[in-house]
């Protein structure tokens, strides 16, 4: 299934290595952050989060959330960004043959 989406695009496999990629790293630090607050709390742990979500979670934190709530909204914020990566980089529709 995600072999015939990525094939519709003239960059689809580029972009999803690019998006998949960014997103897999989002999805580490994301656990990596919530572990560490987890194991030592106090932890500035959740830097790495908002340096691996950026530009997203430069806006993201005036919303007034705490803790794992703040570790999932800039985890979502990540998803978004990947997201849009995936949007701007997967090229032209290419006709395929029936």
């Amino acid at each position: 299934m995600l072999r015939s989406v990525v094939a519709r695009y003239s960059w689809g496999t580029g972009a999803l290595a690019v998006a998949g990629g960014y997103a897999v790293i989002v999805t580490g630090v994301a656990v990596f952050v919530v572990v560490a607050s987890s194991l030592k709390p106090g932890s500035i742990a959740g830097v790495w989060l908002m340096l691996a979500t950026l530009p997203s979670s430069a806006l993201l934190q005036f919303i007034p959330a705490q803790g794992i709530a703040f570790a999932l909204l800039l985890t979502l914020g990540g998803f978004a960004q990947a997201w849009l990566l995936w949007m701007l980089l997967r090229g032209k529709r290419v006709l395929q043959p029936q």
